[in-house]
């Protein structure tokens, strides 16, 4: 079996993911004028490096569980060669959208909920759904106006029409 050397854990991605990302989300944050404070709690993770190291290793548990292990580590190690700081704030990348489809495939497939970031195990509250990622997001959320990306995918029509089936959300 060999071994590559720039292969990292699912720790080391965790880490690396997580930091890199909620930098990027808290510097786009600041430059709206807002606080992570202004922000709904369940929604914080993308802030908070801790936070997203615990829910992604979290979510990588439930990834081996599910039989979803490699398309995991795929999807992680497209997002830790994402160039966040080329991103402009208010839009995301699109880089890694199938490989986020075909792990979200593979645990709805498994009978797993997504990616695990809200820890919704596919029960969500009343007035939310379970989103493209297998999260739970509000429902008012589809045909709002705004395109967000955890409702961009075919399933819930492109967020109702506010998506074009190409761009992600600019939450």
């Amino acid at each position: 079996m060999a071994v590559s050397c720039n292969s990292k854990s699912f720790s080391e991605l965790c880490e690396s993911t997580c930091e890199q990302s909620t930098d990027w989300a808290t510097e786009c944050l600041a430059a709206s004028g807002m606080t992570v404070a202004d922000i709904p709690e369940e929604y914080q993770v993308a802030y908070d490096a801790d936070a997203c190291v615990s829910q992604c290793n979290s979510s990588a548990e439930l990834a081996e569980t599910a039989g979803c292990r490699d398309d995991l580590k795929d999807y992680l190690t497209c997002v830790d060669k994402v160039d966040f700081d080329s991103l402009d704030c208010g839009t995301e990348t699109s880089e890694c959208d199938s490989e986020a489809q075909t792990f979200t495939s593979c645990m709805q497939t498994s009978g797993t909920s997504g990616s695990g970031s809200s820890g919704s195990s596919g029960s969500c509250t009343e007035g939310e759904i379970v989103d493209c990622y297998g999260d739970c997001v509000p429902a008012s959320w589809i045909g709002d106006g705004d395109c967000e990306d955890y409702l961009n995918c075919e399933e819930f029509a492109y967020d109702g029409g506010d998506c074009d089936g190409e761009d992600t959300g600019d939450w």
